[in-house]
């Protein structure tokens, strides 16, 4: 198949050869003069006459029609004209008359027009026969030509395979730089998807970004180029890009390595040659050279190819190709961004800019520092989880606005209005000129960059307090002032603030034009309102929860609060449940005791009062409580556990949605589950993260349904008989039926669930190439007639991967279904891919036909 696409693009790209070189010689004829008066053409043949003794280039740039306006010119006398060395009409010539004066129709220069005609016909004769008799040489030399050609062409290829008609190279050795050019690519846009890895190292991960070494956005999983760890120390994650030795986890050992494990899965044994040669292969061992403007694979791929009908055998060492990603820039700008937010934190300067034109006494974020004073009752109070909302819906999206002047998506923002008619022009438009930075002055870079802040939780602390509110400043002792009502209000708040940003790199000429796309994670950090800088000396902060100072013995009500926790399915007494409260602060009060009761004392509340619970294993929460009053309170708390379930995913054609098929080669399926409707202080079931499945090819025929489509072309071909076509189909029957289909997940394989609501959202992709022929549409059709009076051609596009299924709905499980040992099956929509630029435009909404096809695609526990 690869082949037979190779050599096509080669004969399409010797048609336009062909086009072009007759477009040539079309428009050559076009420029040439045209003699239409006969006196005025003898006029010229014998003034300006014609060039003697034409050389082979210039008579075989005539014959091949390739003749150059300079092939005669470059030979002709100083002062001649144009075409064919005479002077256009109207020039002077060297003795200043005209040509008009010398070849007009009343020029009587000639005496004798019969010895003038006479002496003309002889030198027509005479150019024929020259002409005649250079064209035999020319095709006499062009005869030997190529016979020496096919002589020697004869000789090298004795012994090897024949070279096919159109193609250069061996069609085995076209189909193996192929196979490395589709393997790179896949390789590459793994690397560009996780920040510069294939191979994920060992890295801490958790669902909250910014307690994790890595940002986990499904499907992908990319390690932090710049962060604050748990340790509360600056890390990198950033890999080194070439290569000093193997397996030092470079860029290019990646690469190396990943060619080398994924290559042979694209060459397939060959398979596609089998009828003509047997191939043996030996391992593959990859080179690859990141350089300036692309990126060059060289393997080393020993096969040995024997044709079937003569023996003759060819061999081939080493194989070369090359993928157009300027990855080298591209890493050398995501380095100099990371150093930029290390050295100058360009995204937390911002982050305050736009946080302080939304904080203020009496706005919707507490100020970072102001006085009030005043006989009314002061702003506020605030709480840190409304803040905290702000933030992140309203100003972290801000950084959408940063620019890098000196790259190709640079496109600064200006405010509408006028400059000098407007008062706050001057201020908008400056505001958006703080998101513009260069990264040098001197280097354009041919890429394109981008920020997203991706949404996910942050870290945010305000005074270690949940709820935010001025001290009062006047001494207690100056009664007098507190007789008058008069107070000093204090707004001095430190802000610490983290939370991950997603740098887009885009080569947008790679890939053919296609696009490429490298994500660089980095992390903001503010501490007490100030950005932290690699060098900056961190104050201890510990872990990133509130402070737990309020527990201490002269902060406690005298009275006893009693909690007995119970597991929800068993009704049993749970043990080892910590109770933790937080009212502006937090602390930890205990565990439950065997009988899963704890009774201690708590903090006094006046308001904002929250008690936590959570154990391992069991879906943990809380409740509003505030401690105040004389009343011992007693609680009953059911905590419901998490019940794990084996997954397993069935497909649903839309076509057929009573079918239920297994996944295939070269299919994945990612899923995620988000419960809804839930208790806002309970913990996250599942956990935020996505469940990917895909088929281990090894323990699976290779597309049996190919399989026999290439055996009924044999058969149609007459390359194979009736019986062995009937053979080799119950064959790969037989194989595809005692095949065991091996779901290999890249997330969990279980999964832990409890009763409620929950959003299901699943995506099935086919990794293979998906070709769309090129088309031609009417774009324009005459009003009367309806005819087409204007067309437009649509290019043909090659996909290598396609999203081929699909669901999402909202389902809700029950206590019978989750608390069941029971394997928990997805089913997800799938159609065929699309094979026309029709069946693109027609392509399935799956949220609409999940809803349509609800019944057959909610998750069911068998």
């Amino acid at each position: 198949m690869m082949v037979l696409i190779v050599e096509q693009q080669v004969n399409v790209s010797v048609k336009n050869i062909q086009k072009t070189s007759l477009r040539n010689r079309q428009g050559r004829s076009q420029r040439m003069p045209q003699h239409h008066n006969r006196r005025q053409t003898d006029c010229y043949a014998i003034l300006c006459g014609t060039p003697k003794e034409p050389t082979l280039p210039a008579a075989a740039s005539v014959v091949l029609g390739y003749l150059s306006p300079h092939t005669t010119s470059s030979r002709l006398p100083h002062g001649a004209g144009r075409f064919g060395g005479c002077p256009l009409r109207g020039e002077p010539t060297r003795s200043g008359a005209t040509t008009a004066a010398m070849c007009g129709r009343n020029s009587h220069s000639m005496t004798s027009t019969q010895s003038l005609s006479s002496s003309r016909k002889s030198q027509i004769t005479l150019f024929i026969i020259l002409g005649i008799l250079l064209l035999a040489a020319i095709g006499f030399g062009l005869f030997l030509v190529t016979r020496v050609q096919q002589g020697t062409l004869q000789q090298t290829t004795e012994k090897n395979i024949p070279l096919p008609a159109g193609a250069t190279g061996h069609p085995i050795e076209q189909f193996v730089e192929a196979c490395m050019r589709v393997t790179a690519q896949h390789g590459l846009e793994i690397l560009g998807g996780q920040a510069g890895y294939i191979y994920l190292p060992q890295l801490q991960l958790s669902p909250n970004p910014t307690a994790s070494d890595a940002l986990m956005l499904s499907p992908d999983v990319m390690p932090y180029w710049y962060y604050l760890n748990t340790k509360d120390e600056f890390n990198s994650w950033r890999p080194e890009l070439y290569l000093q030795q193997k397996g030092d986890g470079s860029v290019e050992d990646q690469l190396d390595r990943y060619m080398n494990e994924h290559l042979a899965n694209c060459t397939n044994g060959f398979h596609e040659f089998s009828s003509e040669y047997t191939i043996t292969e030996g391992p593959v061992t990859t080179t690859t050279t990141i350089r300036k403007g692309d990126v060059l694979f060289t393997a080393v791929y020993p096969l040995t190819a024997t044709g079937k009908v003569d023996n003759r055998k060819v061999s081939f060492d080493q194989f070369n190709t090359k993928v157009d990603v300027k990855l080298g820039e591209i890493f050398d700008v995501g380095s100099k961004l990371m150093e930029a937010e290390a050295n100058f934190t360009f995204l937390e300067q911002n982050t305050l800019n736009v946080m302080s034109l939304y904080s203020g006494i009496h706005a919707p974020l507490p100020p970072f520092s102001d006085l009030q004073i005043l006989t009314r009752s002061p702003g506020g109070p605030w709480t840190r989880s409304a803040v905290e909302n702000i933030i992140r819906n309203d100003i972290l999206d801000f950084v959408r606005l940063i620019q890098i002047g000196n790259t190709l998506s640079y496109h600064p923002y200006q405010v509408s209005g006028d400059v000098n008619a407007d008062p706050n022009y001057a201020p908008q438009q400056g505001i958006f000129n703080n998101f513009n930075y260069n990264l040098d002055y001197t280097t354009k870079y041919n890429v394109a960059i981008s920020f997203l802040y991706p949404g996910t939780p942050i870290y945010l602390s305000i005074n270690h307090k949940e709820v935010i509110m001025p001290d009062n400043k006047v001494p207690s002792g100056l009664f007098f002032l507190q007789l008058v009502g008069l107070n000093l209000w204090d707004y001095r708040n430190d802000y610490d603030l983290s939370y991950p940003v997603v740098v887009t790199i885009s080569d947008p000429a790679a890939f053919n034009g296609r696009g490429y796309t490298f994500q660089i994670p980095l992390e903001a950090n503010i501490r007490n309102s100030v950005p932290l800088r690699a060098d900056s000396n961190l104050p201890p902060v510990g872990e990133r929860t509130a402070a737990m100072g309020i527990n201490l013995p002269a902060q406690l009500v005298d009275r006893f609060v009693k909690v007995r926790i119970l597991d929800d399915v068993t009704s049993q007494p749970l043990a080892n449940v910590s109770i933790s409260y937080v009212c502006a602060e937090g602390a930890n009060i205990g565990e439950t005791n065997e009988l899963g009761v704890l009774t201690a004392k708590f903090p006094y509340c006046l308001l904002g009062g929250t008690l936590l619970y959570h154990r391992s294993g069991y879906l943990g929460s809380g409740f509003e409580f505030n401690n105040r009053g004389n009343e011992s309170p007693s609680f009953r708390i059911r905590m419901m556990p998490l019940q794990q379930h084996p997954v397993k995913i069935v497909k649903v054609p839309l076509t057929s949605p009573n079918d239920k098929l297994p996944l295939q080669p070269g299919e994945e399926a990612f899923f995620t589950l988000k419960r809804v409707d839930a208790n806002p202080l309970d913990d996250p079931a599942p956990l935020p993260e996505f469940i990917s499945f895909k088929v281990t090819a090894a323990s699976y025929p290779r597309y049996p349904e190919e399989r026999k489509a290439k055996a009924k072309e044999l058969l149609d071909n007459g390359e194979m008989t009736q019986q062995e076509y009937d053979d080799l189909t119950t064959l790969i029957d037989q194989e595809a039926a005692e095949a065991t289909i091996t779901l290999e997940p890249e997330g969990n394989q279980l999964i832990s669930l409890v009763p409620g609501r929950y959003e299901i959202e699943g995506h099935l992709l086919l990794h293979k190439n998906i070709t769309i022929p090129e088309k031609t549409i009417c774009v324009e059709r005459d009003p009367i007639f309806k005819t087409c009076i204007k067309d437009q051609k649509l290019d043909q596009q090659v996909f290598p991967e396609w999203e081929t299924g699909g669901m999402k709905l909202t389902a809700a499980f029950t206590r019978d279904e989750v608390y069941s040992n029971k394997t928990m099956v997805l089913y997800i929509l799938t159609t065929n891919p699309p094979a026309s630029w029709d069946d693109l435009e027609s392509m399935p909404d799956f949220e609409e036909q999940s809803n349509l096809q609800r019944s057959k695609v909610r998750p069911a526990f068998t």
